[in-house]
Formats: C-alpha cells, structure tokens, sequence
C-alpha cells in the first residue's frame, strides 16, 4: 500500500511531466491486458482498491466475477513508455474471510525517482447479481451499471457514474461529480464534501448528506427522501410531487417554490421554512435541509 506522501508525490511528478515539452510530441502508446474469472460464492465480497484507475462495473447473470485490466504507458519514446509500464502493479487474493481483493499500484524501482510517462489503469468488471461490492478509488472513475447486489463506495477526486442501479448503495465522496439515472434502489446513503450530485430517483428511499456541495435531484416515484446537508444548494425537480409531504428548511437561507407549495412558507430565527403535509395515508415524505444556501422546487 503506497502512503499519502507517496500519493501526492506520485500526482505531482504526473502533473510537471505531462507539462513538460517533450508531452508536445506525438506520444507512443504501450499496452499489458490481463484477464482472470473469479469465483465468487454468496455473501463473499469482492473488493477493488484503485489509484488512479477508470473503474467500470457492470452487472451479469454469470457467478463469477470477470476482471479485464489494461495498463497503458504513453510516451514519445516508445522504449521509455515500455520500460515505465512496468511501474504499474496489480493483484488479486482471496483473504482467509473469503473476501476478494483486486489492487493496483504504481510502484518505481529505488534508483528511479520521477516518471515520464503518463500511466493510465482500466478495470472492466462483470459481476454477478445480488453479491457484496466494496470499491475505494482517488484520482480516477467509477462506472456502476445494471448491479442489485449491496454496493458501497468510497472516492475521492472520482467521476462517478450510476445506471440502472437496484439492491443497496452507499456512497462517501470527496472532491469529485456524481450523476446517475434510472436509480431503484431499495436504500441509498450518500456522504460527500466538495461534490457535485446529479441524479435520477426512480424508487427506493434515499438518505444524502454533505458539506459544500450541490445537489440536483430528478424525483420520480420514491419511498422517501431525506436530505441534510451543510452550505449546499439543494434543487428538486418533482415529476409528481403532490405526491408527498414536505418539511423543508433552510437556516441563513431561502426556498423558492411554485403554488400550491408558496402559500405554505414561512420564515423565522433567520431561516426559511416550508412544511406541507398530504393526506394522512400518503407516507411518502421529502425532508430536506440546509445551512447558507437555498432549496429549489422545479
């Protein structure tokens, strides 16, 4: 496992070399795939632990997990980007638990101390219906597609993708864009700091939290959703929203609403209220909240 030191080393030495001049010319590109089928029995947890990768997941009807790596080095010197391919490292094990762990690293030999060439990592995943996935990943992408087992996530400086997700999703992120459509899932949990949210929730219940960031949500037909957040802007776009009840709250902030829902704001102790409750058996419920910024209702 590479330290934080090494992280940021590793960022910064990419950084100043794709800047430099010789990045002017036409780069060589090299390139090592590998391709394994995992065994996954139920309830055991498959594992990615990405630096710098392009992580792509996509949901099968097979049993087993199907990993398909490239690693790329690009540099105007072919023989240097074939040499500098080396650095990029994977593995695969199974711990005692049964839990599958799939890892990359980038790892420079002691008497070399800068690389020139630009390392990229893809990682396309098919993975079987309703198992456990945990994913972490800095400096890169994370693509969930047509998945309904329990799946959680944590990025930082990620772009985040979500398509035709079911089952449970958890997701912590920092720095990074989310967006996703055609979301049904039975739970969802989202904490994330500096990031942007866009999504599309079809069904499920839906529980996001955060601190500087924006979120724009599409509601469909959901169970609920329950959002409290810090210095965010919060917009809702209703497909159906005579549907639910609303207790909304804005501290240091401001709602801005269309009829019938204007009628029913209320400001007081420097914040922004709105509470609309449906008939008692209507159940669906939009809680939100936020400090310093305003909640929008389309």
């Amino acid at each position: 496992m590479m330290t934080k030191r090494f992280l940021v080393w590793v960022c910064t030495t990419y950084l100043l070399s794709i800047a430099s001049p010789g990045f002017s010319q036409q780069l060589q590109a090299v390139n090592k795939q590998v391709t394994k089928n995992i065994p996954l029995a139920v309830k055991e947890l498959f594992r990615i632990a990405g630096e710098k990768a392009d992580i792509s997941v996509t949901g099968w009807e097979k049993d087993f997990v199907q990993v398909r790596l490239t690693m790329t080095a690009e540099n105007a010197s072919k023989s240097v980007a074939q040499k500098e391919l080396d650095y990029i490292q994977y593995a695969i094990a199974r711990g005692d638990d049964g839990t599958v762990t799939l890892q990359n690293a980038f790892m420079l030999p002691f008497d070399v101390d800068q690389i020139n060439s630009r390392l990229t990592v893809s990682m396309e995943i098919m993975f079987p219906e309703k198992q456990k996935l945990f994913i972490e990943n800095k400096y890169g992408s994370v693509n969930l597609r047509n998945l309904s087992g329990n799946v959680q996530t944590s990025v930082r400086f990620n772009n985040v993708s979500l398509e035709q997700l079911s089952g449970q999703l958890h997701i912590a992120a920092a720095y990074s864009e989310i967006r996703g459509d055609a979301l049904r899932l039975t739970d969802f949990f989202c904490d994330a700091e500096k990031t942007t949210v866009e999504l599309v929730l079809t069904t499920g219940r839906y529980v996001l939290k955060g601190n500087l960031c924006d979120m724009d949500l599409t509601v469909q037909e959901i169970g609920s959703l329950d959002i409290d957040v810090l210095r965010t802007p919060i917009t809702l776009r209703l497909a159906n929203g005579e549907r639910y009840s609303y207790n909304l709250q804005a501290r240091s902030g401001t709602i801005h609403a269309p009829d019938p829902y204007r009628a029913h704001l209320r400001t007081e102790n420097k914040q922004t209220l709105l509470r609309y409750d449906q008939p008692a058996s209507s159940q669906k419920m939009i809680r939100a909240t936020t400090t310093y910024n305003s909640i929008t209702i389309k």
